[in-house]
């Protein structure tokens, strides 16, 4: 997912300048990993980008508006938002907006296209990353199969899961992990195709 956010901002924006991130909380575990990963992801890939500061939105829509105008108004050369909370979305997007910076200040960030189809419609959101929620669920059940039926194999060990092919278990970052797949981007030339 890091990589996926970081590498959408540098192919639109360049890879010079500075991103602010919108998160939720300050202990919000994924969202705290996915910062970290871009930091180690920047460092290795694009050492001119930087992260700036964090704003936290608390998962309200109209906390993370006022922490992005904070961001923007603090730090006016920023090259990209991104919102890694599915509410701070459309709070950034409404401080891009009403700071009249659309087209000059990408927002890309992590959520359903939904909520977000104005924002799309309007060129105003550059692009959202998410799962294939569908395929997910999909895999997600035959996890729990192999569970059940105690034919899950440990860390190393593949599984096969039906069409969406084989996995490998693995301890990393954590006990147990399986990666499912790279994120699903959504842009103004596909949302369209998603319902959710």
């Amino acid at each position: 997912m890091a990589e996926a956010l970081i590498n959408a901002v540098v192919a639109k924006f360049g890879k010079d300048g500075t991103i602010g991130i919108l998160s939720s909380t300050k202990d919000a575990t994924i969202q705290n990993a996915w910062i970290a990963a871009m930091r180690t992801y920047i460092a290795s890939a694009y050492p001119k980008l930087k992260i700036g500061p964090i704003g936290y939105g608390q998962s309200n829509t109209a906390i993370s508006q006022t922490q992005a105008t904070n961001l923007i108004n603090a730090n006016p050369h920023l090259l990209a938002l991104i919102p890694i909370d599915g509410d701070a979305v459309p709070g950034a997007l409404a401080a891009v907006q009403a700071l009249g910076k659309v087209g000059k200040i990408g927002v890309f960030g992590i959520g359903d296209p939904n909520p977000n189809r104005k924002y799309f419609a309007n060129g105003s959101l550059t692009g959202l990353f998410l799962w294939n929620e569908v395929q997910e669920g999909e895999l997600i059940a035959y996890v729990a199969r192999d569970i059940y039926d105690g034919t899950m194999p440990a860390a190393g060990g593949s599984f096969t899961a039906g069409s969406l092919g084989t996995f490998t278990v693995s301890n990393s970052p954590a006990p147990g992990t399986i990666i499912f797949s790279k994120p699903l981007e959504f842009t103004k030339a596909n949302y369209l195709q998603y319902n959710f």
